[in-house]
């Protein structure tokens, strides 16, 4: 069976399927040795070793990428080398998001807020199926993702009242490994697990061996100490600069202190694919006394609490229905500032509630509302059109755009 499991984790095209095995086997040994029960004779072995030496053949010739099954580069270009970097984060990424990053946004939030600056590598995930959805988990999934994994092991482990085969767990241990190189997506992955713990479950009712108080306790308790770990390293060593995701990502916070800068609604078309990565980098280096940039992805409640005390708001490629969500949620001060980044979007009352209102226009950037903002800025002194020299929809270098706009 573990060599069933080895065929089909091999379909990854990732050294994981290998090392699953290897671990599965590890462990699959030393339960035969603890209970004298592992295959005598030389034939038995001798067949074992067949089939493993024409499992992992097969694989290696059935599967284009099996070549990197025998290469170990762990530098930042290369699998492996990513994967340490990306996994070096997952911590931190933890920590600052306690209600989780969002289902599915673990690789934006890593892409945008830790990633290194500059290293703009798009991933679909975080190269693992544990990390990617324990930092999209909200603390209470975390725990019980934890919790049933350890269950799941108390379950399968054979002892003097339990009578089980080894095999159950040395499966699952393959299949915990095969899970931290993304295997959750192959489906074929799953059913061979659960049906180890389906038969461990009817033997268990059968030979009246349920696990014991002590197994419950002790896995709740570890699975607490796991999830809490993370906060507890942060503690130790505080970032350079402080990240907050809230509201399952929708909100993030940069820097500390009161927000005084709001990004809403960044549009990756005009600020780009990155936009996170040039906030961190030039907020922690020219303005990182200043209080904190508040980041929203789209309007709610929650977000409008964080918004009252900003001096300068920056909206993004939104057009008129973006816009009036936005009014809906905020109520411009006298002394706060806008900043309309290639928005199209029709003047109207609600600009006149802040104390300047920038609308930057990238030069070739098609836009019907265009002569009605220059006609609004003629009666209203307030109004600035601010054109942005070749340049389209994206804007090369916005954030002298906020510079300029923070200093008017």
């Amino acid at each position: 069976m573990e060599i069933l499991l080895l065929a089909l984790l091999i379909g990854t095209g990732s050294r994981g399927g290998v090392l699953a095995l290897i671990c599965g086997l590890f462990v699959w040994l030393i339960l035969s040795w603890r209970d004298h029960s592992w295959p005598k004779g030389w034939k038995v072995w001798t067949s074992v070793g067949l089939v493993i030496l024409l499992g992992v053949s097969v694989g290696l010739m059935t599967f284009p990428k099996g070549f990197r099954l025998g290469t170990v580069d762990v530098s930042p270009e290369a699998s492996a080398g990513r994967r340490l970097q990306v996994w070096s984060t997952v911590p931190a990424m933890l920590a600052s998001a306690p209600n989780g990053w969002g289902f599915g946004k673990s690789a934006e939030a890593y892409e945008q807020w830790f990633e290194p600056v500059g290293e703009e590598v798009i991933l679909k995930h975080l190269l693992s199926s544990h990390l990617t959805w324990l930092v999209e988990f909200g603390w209470p999934l975390r725990w019980l993702y934890l919790f049933l994994w350890m269950v799941a092991f108390s379950l399968l482990l054979p002892s003097r009242r339990f009578n089980f085969s080894g095999w159950g767990i040395a499966v699952w241990t393959a299949f915990l490994v095969a899970l931290f190189y993304n295997a959750a997506g192959k489906w074929w992955n799953w059913p061979l697990p659960a049906l180890w713990v389906i038969a461990a479950l009817i033997l268990r009712f059968r030979q009246k061996a349920p696990l014991s108080q002590g197994y419950w306790i002790l896995s709740a308790v570890v699975a607490g100490i796991l999830v809490g770990l993370p906060f507890m390293l942060l503690g130790l060593e505080v970032p350079k600069l402080s990240i907050d995701g809230r509201n399952g990502g929708n909100v993030v916070l940069v820097g500390a202190g009161k927000p005084t800068l709001a990004i809403l609604g960044p549009n990756k078309e005009v600020l780009g694919n990155f936009y996170g990565q040039e906030i961190r980098k030039k907020w922690f280096k020219d303005d990182q006394n200043a209080g904190s940039v508040v980041i929203v992805a789209e309007p709610n409640s929650d977000a409008s609490k964080l918004l009252s005390d900003c001096q300068l708001y920056v909206i993004s490629g939104a057009d008129e229905d973006a816009l009036k969500k936005w009014e809906s949620i905020l109520t411009p001060k006298p002394d706060s500032k806008l900043l309309l980044i290639n928005c199209r979007v029709e003047p109207d009352d609600w600009f006149k509630g802040f104390s300047r209102v920038i609308y930057s226009h990238g030069e070739f950037y098609g836009d019907s509302f265009y002569p009605e903002w220059k006609e609004f800025s003629a009666t209203h002194s307030a109004v600035l059109i601010q054109d942005v020299p070749r340049s389209e929809a994206y804007i090369t270098d916005w954030w002298p755009l906020v510079v300029q706009a923070s200093a008017k």
